[in-house]
């Protein structure tokens, strides 16, 4: 999604511990390098500092399950992440 088409991800920590969906967006936003984010990153780790260790692992965890299962095959690295999105969603 390009940065014009972002929704914005609010301001109010406690509603984005409570969905999943937005956490997630911001999570991406962030590995993506859009410091816009970081103000409302760092009042979501300060309110919950549980929400770092268990989002990293599970994003490594995917990395690992989708290089894991797809190999050298570029398709299923691409296809499977958008699976598993469309799972969470």
């Amino acid at each position: 999604m390009s940065p014009k088409n972002r929704k914005s991800i609010g301001e109010n920590p406690s509603e984005l511990i409570a969905d999943k969906k937005k956490l997630i967006d911001l999570v991406d936003r962030a590995q993506g390098g859009d410091k816009k984010v970081l103000p409302t990153l760092r009042k979501v780790l300060d309110e919950e500092p549980k929400i770092a260790s268990f989002v990293d692992l599970a994003r490594d965890v995917e990395r690992s399950i989708v290089k894991t299962i797809s190999g050298d095959d570029l398709f299923s690295q691409e296809a499977i992440p958008r699976n598993l999105s469309e799972m969470r969603d």
